[in-house]
């Protein structure tokens, strides 16, 4: 399952779209469907008119960020505390769209 989110929310930018709840379940993982999950939502995005797509990871969650990158996204940098557990910080990840 994937869920794609017009705008950032938190930044109150329309100009972009987020990806969140991005999951395959264990026993059907290195099937590309992760790959494929993906590229759907960047084209929902991409057909709405957004410059671009973020998604935030769990810091070490390394699976979840070579996916991003196949995908063609990079990591600016940017961290943030997990809102559920604020020990852990959160990597962004952005692809743009044009």
């Amino acid at each position: 399952m994937a869920t794609g989110l017009l705008g950032d929310p938190q930044a109150q930018d329309e100009s972009q779209a987020t990806m969140v709840g991005v999951f395959v379940e264990s026993s059907m993982r290195r099937q590309a469907i992760g790959v494929s999950l993906v590229e759907t939502v960047v084209e929902w995005a991409q057909a709405r008119g957004s410059a671009r797509i973020h998604v935030w990871i769990t810091s070490g969650n390394e699976p979840a960020a070579a996916l991003y990158r196949r995908c063609g996204f990079q990591s600016p940098g940017a961290t943030r505390p997990s809102a559920r557990t604020p020990a852990l910080l959160e990597l962004e990840m952005v692809r743009n769209l044009d």
